[in-house]
């Protein structure tokens, strides 16, 4: 399994700060290495996420109420909300010492833990396909 835990570690919550008034909320570390780059990263408890780095493109083609999609989407809004500069607890690699994800590196973990956690492959890669298009704007400018 790409993450573990394997089980949905996420609970619905409703707040008012999110665009559309929800938002999830880790409740146990999420931990996932991606098999190709080695990059690891290790989500916190209490991590508050509302898929605010995920471009409107992209918002179709994921379901909210999939573990599958929010267990990615937390491990990629930790991402963005660090702008890829990852705490050293929170970040371990053997090939990739830098402790600096970038943008393409976060999109493509996102698409491989979906693919990995077996969501529908055409929705993984439409999904991936916004994401390069329009993520750039949260990773530069918000």
């Amino acid at each position: 399994m790409p993450f573990n835990p394997a089980s949905d570690p996420l609970t619905l919550d409703s707040v008012l700060n999110g665009k559309d008034g929800k938002s999830w909320i880790t409740r146990e570390q999420i931990y996932y290495r991606h098999p190709n780059t080695g990059i690891c990263v290790l989500v916190p408890v209490n991590f508050q996420f509302d898929l605010a780095s995920f471009p409107a493109l992209s918002k179709p083609f994921l379901n909210n109420d999939d573990a599958r999609v929010r267990r990615a989407a937390a491990v990629h809004d930790w991402i963005f909300r660090k702008k890829g500069r990852m705490p050293s607890f929170y970040y371990q690699t053997v090939r990739h010492p830098s402790r600096l994800i970038s943008l393409s590196d976060a999109n493509n973990m996102f698409y491989t833990g979906l693919l990995e956690d077996r969501y529908p492959a055409w929705k993984a890669q439409m999904s991936y396909r916004g994401l390069q298009l329009g993520s750039w704007w949260s990773w530069y400018f918000e």
